[in-house]
């Protein structure tokens, strides 16, 4: 939500969150049966665009001739619910935007009917953005950034730290660890907290919390109180993720692996460390995470989303 907020509030914009959020606590039990792939794989269960209706009702969502849904990394799911074949059905002037705020990879893992059908995705829409250049370049979607509002909330003493990483280990726990025993080495005090690590595979468990999802909200007092985010790229990854945009809106600086970090035009050498494998990690930037140095990027209205919505509509327009 806090990426989107610069837009939330325009009369002519409705930002609708996920599916399962816009849903009371029934309705979710019943909407967890309606698509949970272990039914759906015995007998594909009718009527599920019917959700999709419901929420569009729900949000007064009336038909014109100016419309364009713009559907994130959920949206573009529910399209096994008939999602898109809804909106054209219900929206026929309305044009359709996918963009995607993680790479393919990891919504292949997560899609109910594995794997997604790019070129037919492709086919039904007008426009597919990505943050990642990888997957532009293999699938031939247009390029743009992850976009991040400036931060207006309530800034509370929850935390203090010096590295804070919070994330899913995915394909990257060893590397994560490696850079944990990187800043231990310096005395650095790190607040890592790591989603989906079974037991067998947890280490530290006295100082890195495990399996336990954070509110955005929380998540920002954490960030707020640090001094430098780590980014650690899924393999393959060559788009910089939402760690970049924090670092930069909320001036902290970035220890990442992103192999194309250089390139981007915020980049400043003594705020942002790039190592491609932890025994590269610049030893001085580690000594100097504690120092109370000004950081101050010069870039935060560049990520705000009213950018991304004057580029789609130009894109649109120019076709």
């Amino acid at each position: 939500m806090q990426s989107f907020y610069d837009v939330m509030t325009l009369e002519n914009v409705t930002y609708i969150p996920d599916m399962y959020k816009c849903l009371n606590s029934i309705s979710r039990f019943f909407f967890k049966i309606h698509v949970t792939p272990k039914i759906n794989k015995l007998v594909s269960l009718p009527l599920k665009n019917q959700w999709l209706s419901y929420i569009l009702k729900k949000y007064n969502i009336k038909n014109s001739d100016n419309m364009c849904f713009i559907l994130s990394n959920f949206w573009i799911k529910s399209d096994e619910l008939g999602a898109i074949e809804y909106i054209k059905h219900n929206y026929p002037m309305a044009k359709i935007v996918w963009y995607l705020r993680d790479i393919v990879k990891t919504l292949q893992t997560i899609s109910q009917k594995k794997p997604l059908n790019i070129p037919e995705i492709k086919n039904k829409l007008d426009l597919i953005l990505s943050f990642d250049h990888h997957d532009c370049e293999q699938y031939g979607f247009d390029y743009y950034p992850l976009v991040f509002s400036a931060y207006h909330g309530i800034n509370t003493t929850q935390t203090d730290s010096d590295v804070y990483f919070l994330g899913y280990a995915k394909d990257r726990l060893e590397t994560i660890y490696a850079v944990y025993d990187e800043c231990q080495r310096y005395g650095l005090k790190c607040d890592f907290h790591i989603v989906g690590v079974p037991n067998k595979k947890q280490r530290y468990t006295d100082s890195i919390i495990y399996n336990k999802l954070l509110s955005y909200q929380d998540n920002l007092q954490h960030i707020l109180h640090t001094k430098c985010l780590l980014e650690v790229m899924q393999g393959g990854g060559e788009g910089y993720t939402q760690r970049v945009c924090e670092a930069v809106c909320f001036d902290k600086k970035l220890l990442t692996n992103n192999p194309r970090i250089k390139e981007e035009p915020f980049y400043k050498e003594d705020l942002i460390s790039q190592f491609m494998d932890v025994t590269e990690i610049d030893t001085d930037f580690l000594k100097n995470i504690p120092s109370t140095m000004v950081v101050d990027f010069k870039f935060k209205n560049n990520f705000s989303p009213t950018r991304l919505l004057h580029y789609i509509e130009n894109k649109l327009t120019s076709k």
